[in-house]
This record gives C-alpha cells, sequence and structure tokens, in this order.
C-alpha cells in the first residue's frame, strides 16, 4: 500500500506537464510593461535581414523610447497564439525566473497578416516590423510580413 503514495510523485516526473497557454495567458490582470534593465538599446540594423528576438525584448526595446531602437529592422518572434480578433491575433510567450507559479506573460498583437489566423495555443514564427508601443492597456505592435507554423520549442518559457 505504501507505494501508492508514491504513485502522484512518479507521474510527475514520467508525465511533464504541457506548458502555460492561452488559458493562463487570459487570466492575466494586465499587460506586462518592463523597461530596459540597462538603459537604452542600441539601434538595429534595418538591412541586416530579420533579428530573432524574445518576447522579453520585444516589449523591453517597444518601451524604451518607444520603439526607436527597432529602427525600421525586421524581426523574428517565436511564441503561441493567445488571441484572435477580426484579422489580428497576440502572440505570447512566458518568461519564468524558478518555475511556473512565478510566469510573467509577455505578449504582442500581430497586424497587418491576411493570411490564414493559427489557433489558439498553436505555436508560430511570426516575421515582421514594429507597429507601435505597448502600454498596461495596449499591446506592442508588430506589422506581420510572414507566419510559419512552428513545433513547440524544446524549453517554451523564457528565463528571465
Amino acid at each position: 500500500m505504501g507505494w501508492l503514495l508514491l504513485a502522484p510523485v512518479v507521474a510527475v516526473v514520467v508525465v511533464a506537464p504541457m506548458p502555460l497557454g492561452s488559458f493562463a495567458l487570459d487570466r492575466a490582470m494586465s499587460n506586462t510593461v518592463v523597461s530596459p534593465s540597462k538603459g537604452s538599446f542600441a539601434d538595429l540594423d534595418p538591412t541586416a535581414g530579420p533579428v530573432d528576438m524574445g518576447m522579453i525584448e520585444f516589449d523591453q526595446r517597444a518601451f524604451d523610447r518607444n520603439g526607436a531602437s527597432f529602427n525600421g529592422a525586421t524581426v523574428r518572434l517565436v511564441g503561441f497564439v493567445s488571441r484572435r480578433g477580426s484579422g489580428d491575433f497576440d502572440v505570447a510567450r512566458f518568461q519564468i525566473a524558478c518555475c511556473a507559479a512565478d510566469a510573467v506573460a509577455h505578449r504582442a498583437k500581430i497586424v497587418g497578416w491576411d493570411g490564414p489566423v493559427p489557433s489558439r495555443d498553436r505555436w508560430v514564427e511570426v516575421t515582421g516590423t514594429f507597429a507601435a508601443p505597448g502600454d498596461d492597456k495596449h499591446l506592442p505592435t508588430l506589422t506581420a510580413v510572414s507566419v510559419s507554423l512552428v513545433d513547440v520549442p524544446g524549453d517554451p518559457y523564457e528565463i528571465g
């Protein structure tokens, strides 16, 4: 009978829990507004091609000087689809410091995409240009040039 007490522990170790998704994100009280940790960002080179960028950096650059550091450069974000509207959708990713219990959501509104809108919780890679900064009521915005479906990353969280 004592081995039955170990069954839940073994189940957690053997079966990894699903990553946090749009259900958890919908319960967020407000948008996360983050400032750069070390002053202003250097301007990106608009001729360098798409810059792979985490959602944390995207949010920080959007807040820093109202997004001036994007400098018209194309960026590429990877995240899951959280909300869908009329042609627009949000892409998000959680930042964790220690575990999922302290997760903070970072997200961007994707506009200008005329292709099919991916379903909720589907992971996508979005390439586009910065459009508008966010605040506690509005998300920073990216105008999409391309949207591709991708597999869930090996680590679905950004480490903060």
